[in-house]
């Protein structure tokens, strides 16, 4: 029912704010001219979806109850990382082909793009870990407990999901749907070898596997990236690690302030509260571009609007 009504309202809201409309007119001619590129993606497509339900399938095989726990926290996992790449898979990869000529400015607006993936990925999952037990209370009762370490240790696997969603959008963007294949393909083939020696009556050693090298992968596509990009690795690596750090000090901060409050609600609010104030503090501290901007735009619109009246 969750997934369901996730992808209902997500197609409405598409169908309600775009021009597309389906007609019965169909032309085929295109497809000859596509299929070369688009065959790559559909392969790469059928091989991701596989290796997204095959530890389910797996798990299935040993515990219902295992199963089930997984299924709930990949389930608010999934949909958490989904809102943050979706906001950059509408308009980077269009955006990115349509500026190729210009690698200057390209290089400027991916560098801008990453910086905003990475300001919204990494505390929105860190934010999640953290209230994860307040948070499966509150939507899905304390029936599912159990689910709460695994979603925590699923946030660390889903925040580095957008990363990695802008990462094949760009080398798409380049027209290197070969090399998007093969990096799909070796991750399933390594993710299928972890839950091989992994998968057991307990969950938790292929999670932290499986959440583990994802972390590592997104690296080993940042590889290609910097080649195609033509910026360094090392700084890449920096726009990563300039976020990354601030969410996981505030994560920290925000955990141990969180064993002196008492109460579901309250908790919840405090420890939401607490972790935004932390992490934009100390964006501000190091002057990142993205708040910086967010706060001029915000004074631009609503501080100068109202002096001006």
């Amino acid at each position: 029912f969750q997934s369901i009504t996730y992808s209902f309202t997500f197609s409405l809201i598409c169908f309600l704010y775009s021009g597309f409309r389906p007609t019965l007119r169909i032309d085929f001619s295109p497809i000859k001219e596509l299929w070369g590129f688009s065959s790559k993606i559909l392969i790469t497509r059928v091989v991701e979806t596989l290796n997204n339900n095959i530890l389910t399938l797996i798990l299935g095989r040993n515990s219902t109850t295992s199963t089930g726990n997984y299924t709930q926290a990949n389930g608010w996992s999934i949909k958490a990382q989904g809102v943050i790449a979706n906001m950059s898979h509408g308009f980077a990869q269009p955006m990115l082909s349509t500026i190729a000529d210009d690698r200057e400015r390209q290089k400027r607006i991916f560098a801008k793009l990453l910086n905003f993936i990475c300001f919204a990925a990494f505390p929105g999952l860190t934010l999640l870990n953290v209230v994860a037990e307040e948070f499966i209370v509150i939507t899905v009762t304390d029936k599912w407990i159990p689910a709460v370490p695994i979603l925590k240790v699923l946030c660390l696997n889903a925040a580095f999901l957008p990363i990695i969603n802008f990462y094949s959008n760009f080398l798409l963007s380049k027209g290197k749907s070969d090399l998007y294949m093969r990096y799909i393909i070796s991750f399933g083939i390594i993710q299928l070898i972890i839950i091989y020696f992994l998968h057991g009556d307990d969950v938790m050693p292929m999670v932290w596997g499986i959440s583990l090298f994802t972390m590592f992968w997104t690296f080993v596509w940042q590889i290609s990236v910097a080649q195609y990009s033509k910026i360094d690795y090392s700084q890449l690596s920096l726009i990563i690690i300039k976020y990354l750090i601030p969410s996981i000090l505030g994560g920290v901060f925000t955990y141990f302030i969180g064993n002196f409050v008492s109460g579901i609600w309250i908790s919840f609010i405090v420890k939401a509260f607490v972790f935004c104030i932390t992490y934009l503090s100390i964006l501000y501290i190091i002057k990142s571009e993205v708040l910086l901007e967010i706060i001029h735009y915000l004074k631009s619109k609503y501080v100068s609007r109202h002096k001006s009246k």
